[in-house]
């Protein structure tokens, strides 16, 4: 039975690729600058605002009913203890929604 060939590779690097894939590689050395109730933070691209929150220690996204502090228990958008402002927007899901160069987050934790 004849090998499929891979589209566009010589048949003597055919062989090889079949037994190891040869994969990208892909660097995450860009950074962007976001603030956090007013203060800059630089953190990697694609990093979501949850992430960026619990590098900078932030104990507590929003405060519930009874004034207690609130964060990101699920991770997935499902329990919505993740929520914060940003750019002026509330109630934005914060481990959904990606980080972007400028970002202005607030938490609902400080007042306003």
């Amino acid at each position: 039975m004849p090998r499929r060939l891979l589209p566009g590779v010589a048949p003597s690097t055919a062989k090889r690729r079949f037994r190891s894939r040869s994969y990208k590689i892909i660097q995450m050395a860009e950074t962007v600058r976001i603030f956090i109730d007013g203060e800059a933070l630089d953190v990697a691209a694609f990093t979501t605002i949850a992430a960026a929150l619990a590098m900078r220690s932030i104990g507590g996204t929003r405060r519930s009913v009874s004034g207690e502090p609130r964060a990101a228990l699920c991770g997935m958008g499902v329990c919505q203890e993740c929520r914060v402002v940003v750019a002026g927007r509330a109630h934005v899901l914060g481990c959904q929604t990606l980080c972007d160069e400028g970002l202005v987050i607030q938490t609902m934790a400080t007042p306003r």
